[in-house]
């Protein structure tokens, strides 16, 4: 699939000799690809913020970029105040049980908002009859070079009970990369 068909798979129209291209100067195909879509999902998200309904959750989109070419995008839009995926259930600071999960997209997988790491923190609850709280920071296509970065902050930032990576084998020779929050509503 060329880089154009890709941009129009994420509802962008660009073309390597397009007018709209000529504002990124000598910016390969991809990139500009990648700044358009994030545009037209701030202009979006702009857009639905004015209308009288419910705040919407801050949206993080994440491009991939492989050997200077787009690979994929998608957005993220189930994110908590805490920059996380998934729903939060309790108070952090009240918790006499204090967990964080580090871990890929296993982990940052949810159904209806909620995470895995939801459910240990309710049977875990429900067996100690103690309050818990699960801090799920999974992150898709994390390795667990990744992980460690992130837990290597978070945890002395939170100053958890327990740590606990969740990974796969893949995970073991995973490169790293990076994500950027794109806009943020309340």
């Amino acid at each position: 699939m060329s880089s154009a068909a890709k941009c129009e798979r994420f509802g962008v129209s660009i073309s390597p000799g397009s007018t709209r291209n000529a504002a990124y100067g000598s910016v390969p195909i991809e990139i500009a690809c990648a700044a358009e879509v994030v545009a037209k999902w701030s202009a979006n998200l702009a857009m639905a913020s004015t209308r009288k309904r419910a705040p919407a959750s801050p949206i993080i989109a994440q491009t991939n970029i492989a050997d200077g070419r787009v690979t994929s995008c998608q957005r993220v839009d189930v994110i908590n105040k805490y920059g996380n995926i998934g729903k939060i259930v309790g108070d952090y600071h009240e918790a006499e049980l204090k967990v964080l999960v580090f871990g890929d997209s296993w982990s940052a997988f949810h159904h209806d908002g909620r995470t895995w790491p939801l459910f240990p923190q309710e049977v875990l609850e429900a067996r100690l009859n103690k309050k818990v709280y699960v801090v799920d920071f999974g992150r898709g296509a994390y390795g667990i070079l990744q992980m460690f970065d992130l837990a290597a902050a978070k945890i002395a930032e939170w100053k958890p009970d327990v740590a606990v990576f969740a990974f796969i084998t893949d995970d073991l020779d995973r490169a790293r990369f990076w994500r950027t929050v794109v806009a943020r509503t309340r």
